[in-house]
């Protein structure tokens, strides 16, 4: 662990745990001041490649059933574009479950372990919640629980992110602030991570310090069937003298 910049020390124990440990640490500093505005990000790596497990969750989901095996896993995918057809880190098992050509195991193992893994993270979310309930600021604090990415688990042979795929790139959003944000309710628009800065900024009543890629939220916030028209990704040609210079 690195504090202010200083030099990386180890702390042994678990990730996950530490993280929440730190986060009870920050809250419990804030709620002194209860008046005073405050900014937490936690970023949980439990299910960030090689997904460590807790001691306390190696023996959870002991009887996992076969995961459904996505239905182009395998190549070949003709209606794919050329690098796609042949591509894949799958190779079928000697029962026909799918088996990683690298590593050699099974896509049902994998995910055992992935959701083994999120356990620790969902019992650290919650621990943080309740804090914030405990210092009387749940219902005055903007909640937001999201991911870098999505993760592949054999859709299109892949076993990872960077490919523009919703299993590949999909991540959750959700949002909680009573009084403001309708409960229960879900919005279909597509978003992206780089709107969250431009939408904090506006809830709190700040300008933006430049033009950032990112666009406002908080129509949708206030109402998720609200007119929505502007795109996740913005693409623009580059003129070809200005890649050879660089």
């Amino acid at each position: 662990m690195s504090i202010n910049g200083g030099p990386p020390e180890p702390v042994g124990g678990y990730s996950t745990d530490n993280y929440t440990e730190y986060a009870l640490e920050f809250l419990r500093g804030r709620a002194e001041e209860p008046d005073k505005p405050w900014h937490l990000w936690l970023c949980y790596d439990a299910v960030h490649g090689p997904w460590a497990v807790a001691d306390r969750h190696l023996q959870d989901y002991p009887d996992v059933p076969q995961v459904p095996t996505p239905e182009d896993i395998y190549p070949p995918r003709p209606t794919k574009a050329t690098h796609m057809r042949d591509y894949g880190v799958w190779r079928e098992g000697d029962q026909g479950q799918p088996v990683g050509i690298r590593d050699g195991r099974t896509l049902t193992n994998w995910e055992q372990q992935y959701n083994r893994g999120v356990l620790a993270l969902d019992e650290g979310v919650g621990r943080v919640i309740g804090a914030l309930e405990e210092m009387g600021q749940l219902d005055d604090t903007l909640v937001v629980f999201t991911s870098d990415q999505g993760f592949a688990w054999g859709q299109h042979g892949f076993r990872l992110k960077v490919a523009p795929y919703d299993a590949n790139i999909k991540a959750p959003m959700i949002m909680r602030m009573p009084g403001q944000i309708p409960a229960g309710t879900v919005c279909d628009a597509p978003i992206g991570g780089q709107d969250i800065p431009p939408t904090f900024l506006s809830l709190i009543g700040m300008e933006q310090p430049w033009k950032m890629h990112g666009e406002d939220l908080t129509p949708l916030l206030f109402d998720p069937n609200a007119e929505w028209d502007r795109p996740v990704i913005i693409l623009e040609k580059i003129p070809m003298s200005a890649v050879v210079s660089q």
